[in-house]
């Protein structure tokens, strides 16, 4: 072991996630799983583990960089709800063409409430199934 070793920061991941619905003025945008990564071809919300000392909005911003190189601030997300240890917040653009592939997200698109795709992942699948019971 190098003596650097024992000063680099690890990070340790949280069971808490956050996730993240971006939108436009008339539909959703999703981001397809790369084939390199867990769960990999499913389409989902942006976002992930929460890292040990992070809030789930610094999560939700950091995810967001990460996954889709979209640079937005805490204060311009919107919490909707909690499901278990996953948050979930949204953010509107304008523009969609500001969500980018990376790594991460082989494929980005934009998708009306009523088309979305079959292979959703868990925990977006999860938010949608309590659609009419999270805003009731």
């Amino acid at each position: 072991m190098l003596l650097a070793d024992l000063f680099e920061k690890k990070t340790v991941k949280t069971s808490e996630t956050a996730w993240v619905i971006v939108y436009t003025a008339d539909k959703i945008i999703l981001g397809k799983r790369s084939p390199t990564v867990k769960n990999p071809h499913q389409w989902n919300f942006f976002g992930g583990h929460v890292d040990e000392g992070e809030s789930a909005a610094d999560a939700a911003v950091r995810e967001l960089e990460e996954e889709c190189g979209l640079t937005v601030s805490k204060q311009s997300l919107k919490e909707i709800t909690k499901i278990g240890e996953a948050t979930y917040f949204c953010v509107r653009i304008e523009n969609p063409s500001q969500v980018k592939t990376t790594d991460e997200v082989s494929k980005v698109k934009s998708f009306k409430l009523t088309d979305l795709p079959d292979n959703l992942h868990s925990k977006t699948e999860n938010f949608f199934s309590r659609l009419d019971t999270l805003f009731a």
